[in-house]
């Protein structure tokens, strides 16, 4: 008689490190011990993304802009998508050399609406020219059906939000093809010659897994209504699924819990 089988046997051991369980994840490492050990096990994982999230005001561009200058300095390319208006005096004091002799400048992504923007990441990945892509934030981005709503459809604004996220992630996550004239990005870097010389195969299908980058998304964190409502990011359910690492900066008595 066989022997019978628990359904322990099939469940991974969650609460273990990534490197105990040795998962086959390439990570670039910051100088944040907290990223490196306590959140991921080794540092920002490729192919995977990292959600920073916390309220208003409370550090998660200052972190962020920090990160990327200590990877700037290495020689790693950077994509920064300012969903918010882009204050380069701040972010440069964060730690980002914006100086117009920088051996290794970040590219900064230009765009016009919501779908723009997707289009123009999802051509940036599938390039894999970047080790980090950060979009600042979330909660910044509006749909075009949001933007020229008015009266009572602007009361959807947070639904439309959702579908958009939720869209673009499954996209990026599921496996996605750039179509033969895609819009192509304004910036600091020779983007034009490297997409006529890279992505000559339109029928490829790109996922983020099998990319170098990794992505951090910024999210604002809100607490719902009533006493015992708990803390939440915006911009629908539908993207918790896609994040591999959540690193949320909480407010508490005694100061700012990670």
């Amino acid at each position: 008689m066989a022997d019978e089988l628990k359904i322990e046997d099939f469940l991974l051991p969650l609460k273990r490190s990534n490197k105990e369980m040795k998962l086959d994840i390439n990570y670039i490492e910051t100088e944040y011990e907290v990223f490196n050990n306590e959140v991921t096990g080794g540092g920002l994982p490729r192919g995977h993304i990292v959600e920073v999230a916390g309220p208003t005001h409370f550090g998660k561009t200052t972190l962020c802009a920090n990160v990327v200058g200590q990877l700037q300095k290495k020689g790693f390319k950077i994509l920064w998508i300012p969903a918010e208006p882009l204050d380069y005096d701040y972010i440069e004091s964060a730690g980002i050399d914006m100086s117009d002799g920088c051996k290794n400048p970040i590219t900064i992504l230009d765009f016009s609406t919501a779908e723009d923007l997707a289009n123009k990441t999802k051509l940036m990945i599938a390039l894999d020219i970047f080790d980090l892509i950060v979009i600042d934030s979330a909660q910044g981005i509006n749909p075009t059906k949001t933007v020229e709503a008015e009266g009572k459809e602007r009361m959807d604004v947070n639904q439309a939000k959702a579908k958009f996220w939720t869209l673009f992630l499954s996209d990026i996550c599921g496996g996605y093809q750039v179509k033969k004239g895609a819009n192509l990005v304004k910036s600091n870097h020779a983007v034009t010659e490297l997409v006529n010389g890279k992505l000559e195969l339109n029928e490829t299908i790109h996922k983020l897994e099998h990319k170098k980058c990794c992505i951090i998304l910024t999210n604002h964190l809100k607490k719902g209504i009533g006493m015992f409502a708990e803390q939440y990011t915006p911009a629908g359910s539908g993207k918790d699924f896609r994040f591999s690492y959540r690193f949320w900066i909480v407010p508490t008595k005694g100061g700012i819990k990670r």
